[in-house]
C-alpha cells in the first residue's frame, strides 16, 4: 500500500493520541518539595514562614518559583547540616 502526501497530511492527532500526548514533567520545585518531605519537613510550612518573615518582598510571577526553590534549598541545607552534626561519628578499627 502506497501512502500519498495528501493522506499523510490528513492524519490528525486523534488518529495517534499517544504520540501527540504531552508528557508530564515534574518541576524543580515539586521535586524539591518531595525531597524535603522525605526528610520529615513540611515544605508548605517553610514557605509560609518565609513569606511571613519577609512580607515586604514583592515578587513578579516568574520570580516566585525561583524564590521558593531558594527558600526550600536553604531549609534542606540546614536539615542536612543538623543531621550530619548530630550523628555521632563511628570509628572503625582495622587490625592487621
Amino acid at each position: 500500500m502506497i501512502i500519498t502526501k495528501l493522506q499523510l497530511l490528513q492524519v490528525t492527532s486523534k488518529d495517534f493520541p499517544s504520540i501527540f500526548k504531552p508528557q508530564t514533567q515534574i518541576s524543580k520545585l515539586e521535586s524539591l518539595k518531595e525531597i524535603i518531605r522525605s526528610f520529615g519537613l513540611n515544605p508548605e510550612e517553610i514557605l509560609v514562614k518565609e513569606a511571613l518573615i519577609k512580607p515586604h518582598r514583592t515578587l513578579i510571577r516568574a520570580g516566585i518559583e525561583n524564590s521558593q526553590v531558594e527558600t526550600l534549598m536553604k531549609a534542606l541545607k540546614q536539615k542536612l547540616k543538623e543531621e550530619l552534626t548530630s550523628t555521632p561519628q563511628k570509628t572503625v578499627e582495622i587490625t592487621v
